[in-house]
């Protein structure tokens, strides 16, 4: 999947998370932020490391389960020692999200068009290699690869939704009005000859 699917991915899982804590839409830097760091992250790890000579495929050790399970050890030591952990969580939520994508796209992928891996073994190091097996249909339904995966079209698709959904809830609060526009304060004398204040329409 590239960045673009990962993106609406994390803001639709910014949505869930603003919906679970009774808020209609995501705030940008408590939670859409990490989410989208998260998101991205896995490429911006391994992708750098291949062209460094330093991994021997694009997705690498930040595409394991292993680098989950270390951001969570992370966020669980920060927990104990009373440190607000909660962006470490969101990034993790986002790096969970890129994982699950990148498995579940390549398998939809690897059905539909062809020179695809349905599936490979890049999700298990450091205990086997990246890419050691993989397996390929020799005749997927299309004939030839599309510039964006039908996973990544429809995550797209369903995070431009949600967005056009929630954007009354953009704007800011209504100006407030005057109480009473048509009126104006007038002041006479009481019979008493003392000034009195009252409303009377305009």
């Amino acid at each position: 999947m590239y960045p673009v699917g990962h993106l609406a991915l994390g803001y639709l899982a910014g949505v869930g998370v603003a919906r679970a804590s009774g808020r209609t839409r995501p705030r940008l830097r408590q939670e859409l932020l990490p989410l989208w760091i998260g998101a991205l992250l896995p490429d911006l790890v391994d992708k750098p490391a291949y062209l460094l000579g330093l991994a021997d495929a694009t997705r690498w050790a930040a595409h394991s389960p292993l680098f989950v399970l270390l951001l969570w050890g992370l966020w669980f030591i920060l927990h104990l020692r009373g440190t607000p952990a909660r962006p470490l969580a969101l990034l993790t939520l986002g790096v969970i999200s890129h994982q699950a994508a990148d498995l579940v796209d390549g398998a939809v992928s690897g059905l539909l068009f062809p020179d695809t891996n349905l599936i490979s073994t890049w999700f298990t190091w450091p205990f086997i290699a990246t890419d050691t097996w993989a397996v390929e249909l020799d005749s997927a339904i299309f004939p030839f690869k599309a510039p964006i995966t039908p996973l990544e079209l429809v995550v797209v698709a369903a995070a431009l939704a949600v967005a056009w959904h929630l954007r009354g809830n953009f704007r800011g609060p209504p100006r407030e009005q005057p109480r009473n526009p048509d009126h104006t304060l007038t002041r006479d004398r009481s019979p008493g000859g003392r000034p009195s204040s009252h409303l009377s329409s305009s």
